[in-house]
């Protein structure tokens, strides 16, 4: 996938694309890596490989493609598979540590309540200094932190505003004191018809102070059922033991071919009873979920006890909420969901995104999950050093993890799974996939990012990062590696000579992808 050039600075790149060019690896690079691969092939079959019935496995590609197929037809078709290497897992459940040191039941907090006397809660309301404690549900017009305020947000409370802008600090939690029932809930329409800079004005949480959220840790996020799960079924076992509570909300993963919104077969379910490694679910399966050899279907909790989240009105609109830290914030975003976040082509508007932060240190979202998202899932742009961890992204419009302009390095993807993507503004003649010359896109009013028109899992602009133990699932593809010449839109000018294209990758094991490349 090659982006253009534009005559002044990169922005976002027009592109062609193929069958031939969706792949995740370029074909130049892949032929010149072929001379080792063939080194490497002989010398595994020297070492000789395990005998395995083929009576053992069952064919993977039969599931996939024709899912309707009879559990007896199934067992008829049979491949021989041996899987090469053993798969990096996310670590599983540990004993959870009582809370200590939690920030809302600090002795020096000044009542919230005692600033807002004589204001106007639906107003513009300025923390111009002090430390404040928020102990009940309010409704505000927008709040901004300055430099030499902090907000401290406590436990069974719902904050609804139109924005939030942190100069100072936003705590609500801490890594060792973990929040069990917090809601904040953005809403209006803010700036939709009339983009504009100011951050109280863009219907979500802006930060360039520091920004603390975390809420409880619940391991593993996501897992693979430990044997296949049919259609009827009301249990799943799953391949670790879950700490995961009944009532929560899951998703069973599809692992048929076609993915698409109106033609799909991931599952949500409630859980109704939890036993180590087994869940029972609310309602039967209604799909056969493959487990077999080759992969197993992922399981994946959607619940988090802390949630940021767009207002009922963001549905018709595609206008949700968003969370972006700018130049010189520090942002720790653990155990949170982002639900009916992001801004359909608006740019900058995602759910989680650092943005243009340069090399940061201690910077991260983990443990989180974005549910039903207008607008990608997490986003890294312009930023090196970050980690994103453990993370779901379910039901996302757009590419769901994204490097933004290839200047970002060093950056960690680790554990992360992505489900359940979504084209923006298919293309009419996805179908025969153009031909072999391909299709030129552009941007459009109903599409800002051409790239867009294959969203995929794991958008990769920069080889010079690493990702471990990821999973995607649906999309154009799974992981996709453009061919990105030059640095793109915001830090183009700041790296002139910089070539993404030519890093040299720095670690990409254990990640595997399904069920995408509907054309």
């Amino acid at each position: 996938v090659l982006p253009a050039i534009s005559q002044k600075r990169p922005s976002r790149p027009t592109f062609k694309t193929s069958r031939r060019q969706a792949m995740a690896i370029s074909n130049g690079r892949a032929a010149a890596a072929l001379p080792v691969l063939l080194v490497l092939f002989a010398l595994w079959q020297r070492m000789g490989v395990p005998n395995v019935s083929r009576s053992e496995t069952r064919s993977l590609s039969m599931m996939q493609l024709k899912p309707e197929l009879q559990k007896t037809t199934l067992d008829a078709e049979q491949t021989f598979y041996v899987p090469a290497f053993e798969q990096r897992r996310m670590p599983g459940v540990v004993p959870a540590a009582s809370s200590s040191g939690c920030p809302h039941e600090e002795a020096d907090l000044i009542p919230f309540e005692d600033f807002l006397e004589g204001k106007d809660p639906a107003g513009n309301l300025i923390l111009s200094s002090g430390r404040y404690l928020l102990s009940t549900s309010l409704t505000v017009g927008s709040l901004t932190i300055s430099e030499q305020a902090e907000l401290v947000l406590g436990e069974n409370l719902e904050l609804q505003t139109r924005a939030i802008w942190v100069k100072g600090v936003l705590r609500l939690g801490s890594d060792s004191c973990r929040l069990q029932n917090l809601v904040i809930t953005f809403t209006g329409d803010g700036d939709k018809d009339a983009r504009s800079s100011n951050a109280l004005e863009t219907k979500g949480l802006v930060v360039s102070g520091e920004l603390h959220a975390f809420g409880h840790r619940f391991r593993p996020t996501w897992t693979r059922v430990a044997q296949a799960a049919a259609a009827g079924s009301s249990t799943l076992q799953l391949m670790e033991e879950v700490d995961w509570q009944v009532g929560q909300q899951l998703v069973v993963v599809t692992t048929a071919w076609t993915d698409d919104p109106e033609d799909h077969q991931n599952e949500l379910r409630s859980i109704s009873a939890v036993s180590g490694a087994q869940i029972t679910l609310s309602a039967p399966l209604d799909f056969d979920h493959y487990g077999g050899p080759e992969y197993f279907a992922e399981v994946a909790l959607l619940s988090r006890s802390v949630t940021f989240q767009g207002d009922a009105s963001s549905e018709a609109s595609r206008y949700g909420g968003h969370v972006m830290c700018v130049p010189g914030a520090k942002c720790q975003v653990a155990g949170v969901l982002g639900f009916r976040m992001g801004q359909e082509n608006f740019m900058g508007r995602y759910p989680f995104h650092f943005h243009m932060m340069g090399t940061v240190s201690d910077s991260f979202f983990e443990d989180c999950a974005v549910q039903h998202s207008f607008f990608r899932a997490y986003t890294v742009h312009g930023t090196s050093s970050s980690r994103v961890s453990r993370n779901v992204a379910y039901d996302v419009s757009g590419s769901a993890y994204y490097l933004e302009d290839g200047n970002e390095e060093n950056n960690l993807f680790d554990y992360n799974l992505a489900a359940f993507v979504h084209i923006i503004d298919r293309l009419s003649d996805y179908e025969n996939g153009g031909g072999q010359g391909g299709v030129t896109v552009q941007t459009q009013a109903s599409r800002i990012v051409p790239t867009d028109a294959t969203a995929v899992g794991f958008y990769c602009t920069n080889a010079k990062n690493r990702w471990i133990g990821n999973s995607a699932s649906g999309g154009f593809s799974g992981f996709h590696f453009p061919t990105v010449p030059q640095v793109l839109g915001d830090s183009a000018a700041a790296y002139p000579n910089y070539k993404p294209d030519e890093m040299e990758l720095l670690e990409f094991d254990s990640n595997t992808a399904h069920s995408s490349g509907r054309l």
